[in-house]
């Protein structure tokens, strides 16, 4: 499972994060690993579900042929349909607030590598 952060979750449910590592890991422990095999028909759901407020989709993958979950996956609303995301991070950095909870890990290793807040902040000057 991935897709939120402990503090995404915590948020979200109003427990503490130790709780939120319990519940993972007996949820974790409770579904099969993936085989690690070449599938030829892998199909994708989401439903959208809301918890505090806020909506929260949940993805997963299955290997049509034998049904096997193959990944699961969550992920919070992270903007109003009508405001692109590439522009609520942007003015995140712009005021210096907190964007990378809107990217993977890897995207913001990329974006401090590059210096991309520094230069955005210069381009809106």
């Amino acid at each position: 499972m991935s897709g939120l952060s402990l503090r995404n979750i915590e948020s979200i449910v109003c427990y503490s994060r130790e709780s939120i590592k319990r519940w993972y890991k007996i949820i974790s422990e409770a579904l099969p690993r993936p085989s690690f095999k070449k599938r030829k028909t892998v199909a994708v759901d989401e439903t959208k579900i809301k918890l505090s407020g806020r909506i929260v989709y949940l993805w997963a993958a299955r290997d049509i042929k034998s049904g096997e979950i193959i990944a699961i996956r969550a992920t919070i609303e992270l903007y109003r349909r009508d405001e692109p995301v590439g522009t609520l991070i942007r003015n995140k950095m712009v005021k210096g607030e907190d964007w990378k909870e809107y990217n993977t890990m890897s995207v913001t290793e990329y974006i401090k590598f590059i210096r991309g807040v520094e230069r955005i902040r210069q381009i809106v000057k």
